[in-house]
């Protein structure tokens, strides 16, 4: 089924989200050197109302394709009805058995000489991302956060700029097609009445 093969890729981006927030928290607390299963149980529960809202806003607003009457309607639930129940399940597995599998990682890291060849470009990428996030990331955010009015400043200017491009640019002008519409061959029928001899003789004796 299209429209089932369509609402899984829709869902796709939404399900690991849920997932993403309470795996990172948890790892947070066991790089505090807390123990496995309070980390877990601690990192669970620290962002579990928000978590679980976020869930379930996102089921409301597919709830309305359920509504639609109609052929049109059969065809659209079908998306809902794949979406919601697949939500559903992965904030049970972010709750319950996500915590359960992250409370025997482990934090330390091995020798990179001892790493297999797919464990280094690993680590690789997650230095570089670890590096990306202290030294790029987190100043510049707290720079945005501390300069707030400047920030939105920047941002409006930019967005200004942005657009002036866009509207001035060759690409957005509408322009007259090079095609042009020809007059038919056969003459149309009202200008057949208006030329023919017999419209011609009528219009001479009654010129209205």
């Amino acid at each position: 089924n299209i429209f089932s093969l369509f609402a899984f890729i829709l869902v796709l981006g939404i399900v690991v989200d849920d997932a993403i927030v309470t795996g990172e928290n948890i790892f947070r607390h066991l790089q505090d050197g807390e123990d496995g299963t309070e980390a877990a149980i601690a990192g669970t529960h620290e962002i579990s109302t928000p978590v679980i809202f976020g869930v379930l806003t996102t089921v409301v607003a597919f709830v309305p394709l359920l509504m639609i009457d109609g052929m049109r309607g059969k065809i659209f639930a079908q998306i809902p009805m794949v979406i919601i129940p697949v939500l559903l399940f992965s904030l049970v597995e972010s709750k319950l058995i996500l915590p359960a599998h992250l409370k025997h990682l482990s934090t330390g890291k091995k020798d990179f000489q001892k790493l297999g060849l797919l464990q280094k470009f690993q680590r690789f990428f997650a230095d570089g991302l670890e590096w990306f996030v202290e030294k790029i990331y987190r100043p510049t955010l707290g720079f945005a956060a501390s300069h707030r009015y400047s920030t939105l400043a920047v941002f409006i200017g930019v967005g200004l700029l942005v657009s002036w491009v866009a509207v001035g640019s060759d690409s957005f002008t509408f322009r007259e097609s090079p095609v042009r519409r020809r007059r038919p061959a056969w003459p149309c029928l009202s200008e057949l009445m208006r030329t023919s001899p017999r419209n011609t003789w009528i219009r001479s004796i009654d010129p209205r």
